[in-house]
């Protein structure tokens, strides 16, 4: 599929959203989110040179699960509801664009941790949602918008 480069325009991160839930079919959005992480990384690499070889070579191996924070804005009733459910193994989407990921919908699994970060003077209060993720990231298709309704 060939893309017209000329056509590819910037996009801001307004209207990314976090969804969670207990099944993939079932997810609903978690919270408001500030921040997000990297959704992949850069796989280790495996040294494969020898004896003969006048440059270091490589293949990849594994890519890293590095832990999933989000800052969120601290709400009391927003950490319980989100503590509440913390620990639980479930699923987890990203969604870029709208509620419906029409820029693009990321889904993984795994459980999360809240906490409340620390502050300083003139600083708003903010909690951290970590993730430890337990499957790979997957871009997956955007959900469909009934007609005559928004995202």
């Amino acid at each position: 599929m060939a893309v017209d480069l000329n056509k590819v325009q910037a996009q801001s991160t307004i209207g990314t959203f976090l969804f969670y839930g207990a099944t993939s079919d079932n997810v609903e959005q978690l919270c408001r989110i500030k921040d997000y992480p990297d959704l992949g990384a850069t796989p280790e690499m495996i040294a494969t040179t020898d004896l003969e070889c006048t440059d270091e070579t490589q293949v990849p191996g594994v890519r890293k699960a590095s832990n999933m924070d989000f800052t969120l804005n601290y709400d009391s009733e927003v950490y319980d509801a989100i503590n509440a459910k913390a620990n639980t193994p479930g699923f987890y989407e990203i969604r870029f664009g709208d509620k419906k990921g029409v820029n693009g919908r990321f889904q993984f699994q795994g459980q999360h941790s809240i906490y409340v970060a620390g502050g300083s003077v003139n600083a708003v209060r903010d909690m951290k949602l970590s993730i430890a993720r337990s499957s790979k990231i997957e871009k997956i298709a955007a959900l469909a918008t009934p007609s005559g309704s928004e995202g």
